[in-house]
Formats: C-alpha cells, structure tokens, sequence
C-alpha cells in the first residue's frame, strides 16, 4: 500500500470517525488523489492541501492522513491544529463547526497524546491499520450548543406598609 491508497482506505471508513449522526449519514467526503487537490482556503488566502475531509452544512472534520513507518510527532498535530485555524475563519467557513483528525498507521511520539488532551475538543487522534481497522487514541465528539427558551411568568406583588 502507498499513501495515496492510504488516503483511500481513510476516505472509506471516515464517517467511521465521527459521531455527529448529520455528517455520519449526509456529509460528504472528499480526498485528495494524484491527480485532484482537496483545498480549503484559510483566512490567511492560503490554499491548503486537505487529506480527507468530511462535510455537511453544519460541521466539517478534516483529515490529516500519515502513513509513515515510524511514529508520528507532535508538529503533526500542531500543523493540523494551524491548519483549522486558519480554515475555521477563511471563506469556506460559512457558519460551520470544524474539527480535525490526525489519522496514522503505526502511533504518536511523546507528547502527541498531551496536545489531543488539551485540545480534544478540536482533534482526535486515531490510528488506522491497512486493513481499515480503526483504533481511537483520543475522541471527544462534536459539541453543539443549541439556545434555549425560557419563558418567566411575572407575578405583579402589591406592598402595603412595608409588608
């Protein structure tokens, strides 16, 4: 397997990877192959080179695919962290929540699973082997918060002589 059938194999199981049932069920996804880049442009007007994305009208998980013989470091993850910050804001935004996955095929250096605690929110980490099996190392779902209601009752209180 090359990494361009490894970005393949990431594209078929990549709803896999996410429990926001609207993105899992009609999001739609993209990957970049030799001959088609999967660019999203970033506030900065930099155009940058997604692995795998994963979308709908309401959120977006990024894809960042490293099939690499050894483990992966913690720049990778702080690039991807970059990476949706600067897309998170840039004109392909449009209202949506955006979150990353660093997707490898062995593991993570030392400090890398540090970066996705404090950061869990915006990336997890999984590992998936050449056979499409997925193991989560870090993965906290897609928080939305919705407004509510509240409807208050005012009860008029007359006061006589201080009582």
């Amino acid at each position: 397997m090359d990494y361009a059938e490894y970005q393949k194999l990431v594209s078929t199981v990549a709803r896999g990877l996410t429990n926001s049932y609207d993105l899992r069920e009609k999001g739609d996804i993209k990957y970049e192959t030799r001959n088609k880049w999967n660019l999203w442009r970033g506030v900065s007007g930099f155009d940058h080179r997604i692995d795998v994305s994963l979308a709908n009208d309401k959120d977006v998980l990024l894809i960042e695919c490293k099939y690499w013989g050894g483990n992966v470091p913690a720049i990778a993850f702080l690039t991807l962290w970059a990476r949706i910050k600067d897309i998170e804001i840039g004109p392909c935004a449009e209202g949506k929540k955006f979150r990353g996955a660093l997707v490898v095929s062995n593991g993570f250096q030392d400090g890398v699973e540090k970066l996705a605690q404090f950061y869990a929110k915006e990336i997890s980490l999984f590992i998936i082997d050449t056979d499409g099996r997925i193991k989560i190392v870090s993965h906290t779902h897609f928080q939305t918060v919705s407004p509510i209601q509240v409807m208050l009752k005012a009860v008029p209180v007359i006061i006589i002589n201080g009582q």
